[in-house]
């Protein structure tokens, strides 16, 4: 699974349509799946963010492959709609060419647990896993022994 992230500024007055994108895209909804649908996307989040800057709409789609969320822009009524909102919202006219995408800068995972480590604790977790019982001390054995001895 790969990520696509970017930062879109916002137009000054515009912030509340951006926060109201959802609704926006209610009647283009099947095709807005369709689309994702192609392009393997598995989810599609949206962040405002106020900045003294500026309002800046952070994006992060989750996908297969995420180059194919650059598809050539065609007549449909929902790429009409699409351009002419992120003219609006974002002062940004794609229609001419995409802009680059972002750079990866820094990237961090937890790492995984040695493979012993991850089985002893598959293990810890089975139902009805047999519990070591401790050994007696080494002087209460000896013990036992000396008594039977003498009893014998």
């Amino acid at each position: 699974m790969s990520f696509l992230a970017y930062a879109l500024p916002v137009v000054p007055g515009q912030s509340e349509r951006a926060k109201r994108f959802a609704e926006e895209l209610k009647p283009r909804q099947a095709t807005y799946e369709g689309l994702n649908k192609k392009a393997t996307v598995r989810r599609h989040l949206a962040w405002l963010q106020q900045t003294p800057m500026g309002d800046l709409l952070i994006t992060v789609f989750e996908a297969d492959d995420p180059r194919r969320l650059l598809r050539p822009f065609t007549d449909s009524e929902y790429d009409r709609w699409w351009l002419a909102y992120l003219k609006d919202v974002h002062s940004i006219d794609v229609s001419k060419g995409m802009p680059s995408l972002p750079e990866l800068v820094f990237t961090w995972e937890k790492k995984a647990a040695p493979r012993a480590a991850a089985r002893k604790a598959k293990a810890a977790r089975k139902v009805g896993t047999r519990r070591k019982v401790p050994r007696a001390p080494r002087r209460a054995k000896a013990r036992r022994k000396a008594t039977r001895r003498r009893r014998s």
